[in-house]
C-alpha cells in the first residue's frame, strides 16, 4: 500500500511539474507572439524629413503609429548666448494627440527633438559641446564621451546624459551649422530609441540651391568665449579677405543691455584683398561703470560693408566677462 501512495504522489508531482513546464512554454511563446505581431501590426511607413535652409535629411517613421514632426522654432527665446536657428520636436503621433488633449500640467512622453544652431564660432562638434554646456548637457552625462562618432562622413560626438529620461545626445557639424540630435527613453530596448538609431543612421548633408550668399569666414583666436578680460582687450584671429575694406573692420564692445561702451577696429596683417584666411589683430577699450548691473559684454566684429547692402552684412559675436 505504501508504495502504491508513493507512486500516486511521484506521478501527480510530475503532472504538475509537466503541466507547469508546457504553460510556462506557452505563455513565453505567447509572449514572442504577441512582441513580433505588435511590431508588425504597427501602421507607419518611411517618410523623408527635408529642410533645405538648414542643409539636412533624414527618413523616419510617419503614420498613425509613426511620429508627427512639429517646427517649434516659433518659441525660440530671446536674448540667448548662441543663435537658435531652428528647433523640430519628433514625437509619437498618438503620444502628441494625449499629451495636447490632456487636462492639467503633466510630463511630457519620452521624444526626439534636434536643434540647429548657428556656427559663427566655426567650431568643432567637440568644443561646442565643452562652450556650451547649458545647451549640451554635457555635465550631465552617463557613461563615456565619443569624440570619433561619424555622421555622413562628418565628425560628430556622441553621448548619454540623465535627466527625467536617460537621452542619447549626437550633436554635429555641417557648413555654418551646429546640429544636436536629442533622443530620450525609458528603456534601451524601447522602439523610440531604435527609431532615434536609424534617423541618426540616415542623416545626410544637402545643398541649399536657394540660399544667400555665403558670409565669409572669421575665427577668433582671442578673446574666447566667456573669457574674463580687461582694458584694454586685445583681439586675434583670421578671417577671409573679403571681411575686409582697406585692411581694416570695426568692433564694438557692448555690456549685458546691448549699450555699446567701447569701439575700435581690427586690422589685416598682410595683403587682404584676397578670398584666402588673413591673420589680424586689433585693440579696444571699454568703459563699464562700478556699479554696473553686471559684467557681462560681449564683443562683436562686424564685416566692412561700403556698399551698404543688408545682404553683405555680417558680424561675430563673443560672449565675454568684463573686469571694472
Amino acid at each position: 500500500m505504501s508504495k502504491l501512495i508513493m507512486s500516486l504522489v511521484v506521478l501527480t508531482g510530475m503532472l504538475v511539474g509537466g503541466f507547469y513546464i508546457f504553460n510556462n512554454y506557452i505563455y513565453h511563446e505567447k509572449q514572442a507572439g504577441e512582441a513580433v505581431s505588435t511590431e508588425l501590426e504597427r501602421d507607419i511607413y518611411s517618410d523623408k524629413f527635408i529642410d533645405e535652409s538648414i542643409g539636412i535629411t533624414f527618413d523616419y517613421v510617419a503614420g498613425p503609429d509613426g511620429y508627427a514632426i512639429d517646427d517649434l522654432s516659433a518659441f525660440i527665446g530671446e536674448d540667448l548666448i548662441i543663435e537658435v536657428v531652428k528647433v523640430y520636436r519628433i514625437m509619437n503621433a498618438i503620444e502628441k494627440y494625449e499629451l495636447e488633449n490632456s487636462e492639467g500640467g503633466r510630463e511630457g512622453p519620452p521624444a526626439i527633438q534636434f536643434m540647429v544652431f548657428r556656427n559663427d564660432l566655426n567650431q568643432t562638434a567637440s568644443e561646442w559641446v565643452k562652450a556650451f554646456p547649458s545647451f549640451s548637457n554635457v555635465e550631465m552625462v552617463i557613461g563615456d564621451v565619443d569624440y570619433n562618432f561619424i555622421v555622413d562622413g562628418a565628425s560628430a560626438v556622441r553621448y548619454t546624459t540623465d535627466g527625467l529620461y536617460v537621452t542619447d545626445n549626437v550633436v554635429l557639424t555641417s557648413d555654418n551649422f551646429i546640429y544636436h540630435f536629442t533622443g530620450s527613453y525609458h528603456e534601451i530596448d524601447s522602439t523610440i530609441h531604435q527609431d532615434f538609431e536609424a534617423i541618426i543612421d540616415s542623416i545626410e548633408f544637402i545643398t541649399n540651391t536657394s540660399a544667400p550668399l555665403k558670409v565669409p569666414k572669421i575665427i577668433i583666436s582671442s578673446p574666447v568665449i566667456n573669457q574674463k578680460v580687461s582694458n584694454p582687450i586685445p583681439v586675434t584671429g583670421q578671417a577671409q579677405g573679403s571681411w575686409f575694406f582697406e585692411a581694416t573692420a570695426p568692433m564694438v564692445v557692448v555690456n549685458w543691455d546691448g549699450l555699446i561702451i567701447g569701439e575700435s577696429y581690427i586690422e589685416a596683417d598682410g595683403e587682404w584683398m584676397t578670398e584666402d584666411m588673413v591673420s589680424f589683430h586689433g585693440v579696444i577699450n571699454y568703459s563699464l561703470p562700478v556699479d554696473s548691473y553686471s559684467n557681462s559684454g560681449t564683443l562683436i566684429i562686424h564685416r566692412t560693408n561700403p556698399s551698404g547692402l543688408p545682404e553683405h552684412d555680417a558680424a561675430i559675436e563673443i560672449p565675454i566677462v568684463l573686469d571694472s
